[in-house]
């Protein structure tokens, strides 16, 4: 029952109310009916946590189910056709799950592992059990249905090629869209092998490398929508100069949005190692990589020198206070709280 009084106050407690702001109210007053809704859910300290899992999977099908419906009423009225409502209003609208998910492990775990790896099992989940099963349970049902006038009516290609009925699903525009979401993916995938090759990690960084991919994601994220919406409503009537033009127009714009975001990256890599009389200084850990802050305000990303020999792990510390290094050269130091991250600290100096 805790969880219905942490719904009703705003940041979970009544200590909390009373320092929010107004916009952890606004928050608050614009949730509190989905949180009221949620409150259901039990909790996970029942039964191994099963019935939060299975309830919480209801919740989320009837919302799933709601914006669906939602976004379909939204795109009759302003005359936008299913297909572009779902590449954008539900597409939104389910990724933000995904979207708090990696932005939580990003922030919380020392590697970029679990946020990409969160967007990508999600799609396989969409994929392959999303459309998988239901495409599977439908051809099974419509493989044993009666022939009717209504389906005749509705798929006469398919009736006059074959006999008795089967589950019908016109691809229409569907092969144009995974033609451009898979150039979109190949140079997401080129921006973060150039960020691990330039920058040492899929995630952080110098100033440059983090808001020029930033942009070129979201720019690819528009590029796609913006061709995927075009075919949808003008490949029918546009002529051949539309056609050609728009399509080159688009792979140029897209191609221009990475080139600018991989030379930014390349721009980040300094080809001086950092040296003891450098304030090596670290500030985060990106894979196996370390980012190295130097004195000079410039970053460095790269494994140990090997001037410097292997350091031994030599104590603990917590990250909301400094601690000291008792060793000579640079040492790894776990932090005692989470993130729990294992770090460098340059030997002789507090940190």
């Amino acid at each position: 029952l805790e969880q219905f009084p942490a719904a009703l106050f705003c940041n979970g407690s009544l200590e909390e109310q009373r320092a929010a702001s107004l916009s952890d109210w606004a928050i608050h007053l614009l949730n509190l009916p989905w949180k009221l809704l949620f409150s259901f859910v039990p909790p996970t300290s029942y039964a191994g946590g099963w019935p939060c899992f299975y309830v919480a999977l209801i919740f989320i099908a009837f919302v799933t189910g709601l914006l669906a419906d939602l976004a379909e009423q939204f795109g009759c009225v302003l005359d936008i056709p299913d297909t572009v409502t779902a590449i954008t209003v539900v597409a939104l609208g389910t990724s933000m799950p995904d979207l708090f998910a990696s932005l939580s492990a990003a922030r919380e775990l020392p590697t970029a592992d679990a946020s990409i790896v969160n967007v990508t099992g999600s799609n396989c989940v969409n994929v392959f059990l999303g459309l998988g099963l239901p495409w599977t349970i439908a051809s099974i049902y419509w493989s044993r249905a009666p022939r009717s006038q209504e389906w005749e009516e509705r798929y006469p290609e398919t009736a006059g090629s074959m006999k008795g009925t089967a589950f019908v699903v016109e691809a229409r525009n569907l092969g144009f869209g995974v033609m451009v979401f898979s150039g979109c993916c190949f140079l997401c995938l080129m921006l973060l092998l150039a960020r691990r090759r330039f920058v040492g990690g899929e995630l952080g960084g110098p100033w440059a490398s983090k808001w020029s991919t930033v942009v070129a994601l979201i720019g690819l994220w528009f590029g796609y929508v913006g061709l995927f919406s075009w075919r949808v409503l003008r490949w029918d009537q546009a002529g051949n100069v539309e056609l050609f033009g728009v399509m080159g127009f688009g792979a140029i714009v897209l191609l221009a949005i990475a080139g600018m975001a991989l030379f930014m990256i390349s721009r980040s890599k300094l080809d001086e190692e950092p040296s003891e009389n450098q304030g090596l200084q670290v500030t985060e850990v990106a894979s196996n990589h370390m980012l190295y802050e130097l004195s000079g305000g410039k970053t460095h990303a790269a494994p140990p020198p090997a001037s410097v020999p292997r350091p031994q792990r030599i104590g603990e510390g917590s990250p909301d206070r400094s601690w000291d290094v008792c060793s000579e050269g640079p040492a790894l130091v776990t932090l005692k709280q989470p993130p729990h991250k294992t770090v460098w600290a340059q030997g002789g100096h507090r940190r």
